[in-house]
């Protein structure tokens, strides 16, 4: 995940590698739906307060992370 997000913002955005995790997401998403499985259980609001809680936590511990050096 740490490398998808990063490499949007990468001078060599054209790599392999990153295509590859993209059609890779994509596949398993595709065999996921061809065999019934739902990947978003509980709605898409639900994911939408994962991720949001998610970025907020995040800002929240690089915080204590800036605070804790003294910066």
């Amino acid at each position: 995940m740490a490398f998808l997000a990063s490499s949007w913002f990468l001078s060599r955005s054209y790599t392999v590698t990153l295509y590859m995790l993209l059609g890779l997401g994509v596949a398993l998403a595709e065999m996921a739906r061809k065999r019934g499985i739902n990947t978003m259980p509980r709605g898409p609001f639900h994911a939408l307060a994962t991720t949001v809680f998610c970025e907020l936590a995040s800002g929240f511990l690089v915080y204590l992370m800036v605070r804790s050096r003294g910066i």
